[in-house]
């Protein structure tokens, strides 16, 4: 009973890091795109390269 309830809290803890990995990433793509001039993660977006060109 012990293990099967570890197994349940262990799932509900993966999941909601999960959840909030999922969230975090839709943050970082709605500031990627909301400033496009910004380097996200060190790579520059089309748009900003055809900018400096």
């Amino acid at each position: 009973i012990l293990n099967k309830l570890n197994i349940v809290t262990c799932m509900k803890v993966t999941g909601e890091i999960f959840s909030f990995q999922k969230k975090r990433k839709g943050a970082e793509e709605a500031r990627y795109q909301k400033y496009p001039n910004f380097q996200a993660k060190g790579l520059l977006p089309d748009r900003t390269l055809e900018s400096f060109i």
